[in-house]
């Protein structure tokens, strides 16, 4: 027998693993140099782009790409793919950004000025693809690859426009918060898509993508980093909502929703050209699809927009190759969610304005979000009133569902005037609310979920699915021969609603993020002064020297467990003053900053000398409070600090606290203070 060498397989066995970890480590660090993406957009029957960032490097951007996972045959070349470059809003850069301030960098065209400095984007078109075809792809540096072998790295193209093939898609709104909701409500629709053996083919976005003011990192927390396992290989075709509009300038095409995305403007996915990002249409086999833009541009009839509108319906009608018509946009035309729609400009607008045009263009369903609620109507046409008024704008009063009262019937083909289904789906993650009753509403659910869309030959089905995976709503409308078409005078209508008191109902879920970074961790190490008042509010500064304070670990405070500071007793001080210094050296890429704190009673919050934010307390400050509510903790409050972007620097930062008593004989006082931030 052959003596084995052990030690040479011993050394084999080591070199063999040293090259594999090597490798793995060498693949994990490549895909980290992605930022943002890889996303797909603008989607036809033989193209698509694919845009991907990275942060404070140029890379040497390739795009591989073929119908085998193990053979990408084809590439786009660096010389074919755009390459934008953010230099920063502040002049206060780090050096990893200064460094990049070279001419090759500074001469490219530029991303939004809030976009975080030293960051690049490239956006590849991919051309020459077959229709309906899955294809894979990966993004390289060169020759090294920066996106793992996966099967979601990967795209299929768009049918032909005109030919029948089963359509599914998701319906999504208001939903860029980064929180608990948001994600529920992503699950919930993937469950329902599995269980159902049939994964979405594109997604629909209705707006307010980004809270609170659509900004570069807003996308990026609340959109991307939520939504980047879909996107990757799913086309989502947005809509511009009103957070969004708060950073961009429509008619320019300026601003992160615009940076974001890649939308068609010259009928590159069907319909005819709109010169613009702001409205499009697109063609995914015989269904037609349009955005229009309820929030930046006008709406009157006379307006670029309302013009393209009649001509894109016109050709849609003339080419014979769609069944279907969908519109979607932001600002729905009828709703009574955490909106009133009889009072609301945007809303009466694309009511008065809009909808007799895309009635006359045959129509069949619209979605919309920005009211944070789910409202869908029955069949209804040339309800085009400021006020609601029912009689006769009623086509069908039925629930639509096949198990209940039956499909709602129009006649095959694109035909005019012959109503429309309105459905609201503006609570995918932010605020609930509701105002009233909407007269048109067959359903109407104050909790959070999405729409599932399905279109199979003459049958288009919309299922609305909650958070928690219940289907809540369902109903359908089917296309055949000729219907009779004709308003009710006295429909069905629904129970009267008596609003209630929603807190924050037009707002921001108030609520830390699900993925965060603390500045200041929970029992840290803070100055503290008690029983007595600094003589001025220079002790909020930064330059104030806290000469004579103490020095504890939080949670500080007296009659409650787990307490590391002590409040004495016998101390009749009603206010304890607190303060600590802080560094932040990326304030740009930052979402939202936030003190999370759980107190008995309330406080007031500073950051570099400038007030962001109180709980449980009216008016005043310092030996001057009024109007202090008693609250025991239990319940930590989530304070976003107001301005924070103006207020934060770059470098050294304090946050100071007041921290107040409603009574001097309580003997319960309690504050446990930590600074976080979404980024």
């Amino acid at each position: 027998m052959k003596a084995i060498n052990h030690y040479g397989l011993v050394c084999l066995f080591a070199i063999l693993l040293t090259i594999t970890t090597t490798y793995s480590a060498s693949i994990a660090e490549a895909e980290k140099v992605i930022t943002r993406g890889p996303y797909l957009q603008l989607a036809t029957s033989n193209s698509i782009s694919i845009v991907w960032r990275t942060d404070c490097r140029r890379i040497k951007p390739v795009v591989k790409f073929g119908s085998d996972i193990n053979n990408l045959e084809y590439s786009v070349e660096p010389k074919k793919i755009l390459i934008k470059f953010s230099p920063g809003e502040s002049n206060l850069q780090p050096a990893s950004v200064l460094s990049l301030y070279k001419k090759e960098n500074l001469k490219l065209p530029r991303l939004h000025k809030t976009t975080p400095g030293g960051t690049f984007q490239y956006e590849a078109q991919v051309t020459g693809l077959q229709p309906d075809t899955k294809y894979y792809y990966a993004i390289y540096d060169g020759e090294t690859r920066l996106t793992p072998s996966e099967k979601d790295y990967s795209f299929k193209t768009a049918p032909i426009p005109g030919i029948p093939v089963p359509i599914r898609f998701w319906v999504i709104g208001d939903s860029g918060t980064a929180r608990k909701m948001q994600y529920m409500v992503y699950h919930s629709a993937l469950r329902q898509a599995e269980k159902d053996g049939r994964m979405f083919d594109f997604i629909l976005h209705v707006g307010d993508i980004a809270y609170m003011n659509g900004k570069d990192v807003e996308f990026q927390t609340r959109h991307f980093n939520m939504y980047q396992d879909s996107l990757r290989h799913r086309v989502c075709w947005t809509t511009l909502g009103n957070h969004e509009g708060y950073s961009c300038k429509s008619d320019k095409g300026i601003g992160p929703y615009y940076d974001a995305h890649v939308l068609p403007t010259k009928a590159e996915a069907g319909g005819i050209p709109s010169g613009t990002e702001s409205y499009y249409s697109f063609d995914w086999g015989r269904v037609h699809f349009i955005c229009l833009d309820s929030f930046d541009m006008s709406k009157k009839t006379d307006a670029p927009m309302a013009l393209w509108l009649k001509k894109d319906l016109e050709k849609t009608k003339k080419d014979s190759k769609s069944d279907w018509i969908i519109a979607f946009f932001h600002h729905p035309a009828y709703t009574m969610g955490s909106h009133n729609g009889v009072t609301e400009k945007e809303v009466i607008e694309m009511r008065r304005f809009i909808m007799p045009i895309l009635e006359a263009g045959g129509v069949d369903t619209v979605f919309a979000g920005h009211s944070h609620t789910y409202e869908r109507t029955m069949l209804i046409k040339g309800a085009y009133d400021t006020n609601y008024t029912v009689s006769y704008k009623i086509v069908d009063d039925g629930d639509g569902n096949p198990d209940g009262d039956g499909a709602y019937i129009k006649s095959a083909g694109i035909n005019r005037d012959e109503g429309h289904i309105h459905i609201v789906t503006g609570h995918a993650g932010t605020t609930l609310g509701r105002r009233g009753t909407l007269p048109y509403a067959k359903h109407t659910y104050i909790g959070y979920g999405s729409v599932i869309v399905d279109i199979i030959d003459n049958r288009l089905t919309v299922t609305m699915v909650d958070s928690y995976g219940s289907l809540r709503d369902r109903f359908c409308i089917e296309k055949d021969g000729k219907a009779t078409i004709a308003g009710r005078p006295n429909p069905w209508q629904p129970a009267e609603f008596k609003r209630f008191a929603e807190p924050n109902e037009d707002g921001f879920p108030v609520m830390p993020p699900l993925k965060y970074t603390e500045i200041i961790s929970e029992n840290s190490q803070w100055h503290y002064l008690m029983d007595k008042h600094p003589k001025n509010i220079k002790w909020t500064w930064l330059e104030y020297q806290p000469v004579g304070w103490s020095v504890g670990a939080m949670p500080i405070g007296r009659g409650y467990p787990g307490v590391h500071t002590q409040i004495p007793a016998n101390s009749k001080s009603t206010v304890v003053y607190l303060r600590k210094e802080f560094f932040v050296d990326r304030p740009d890429k930052f979402t939202d900053v936030a003190l999370v704190a759980d107190c008995d009673d309330g406080f007031i919050v500073y950051l570099n000398g400038i007030e962001v934010g109180r709980k449980n307390i009216d008016r005043g400050s310092g030996k001057h409070i009024q109007g202090i509510k008693q609250h025991h903790i239990g319940d930590p409050y989530y304070v976003s600090l107001r301005d924070f972007g103006k207020n934060l620097k770059r470098g050294s930062n304090v946050i100071a606290i007041e921290l107040h008593n409603s009574s001097e004989a309580s003997n319960r006082f309690y504050i446990n203070p930590y600074l976080i931030a979404e980024e």
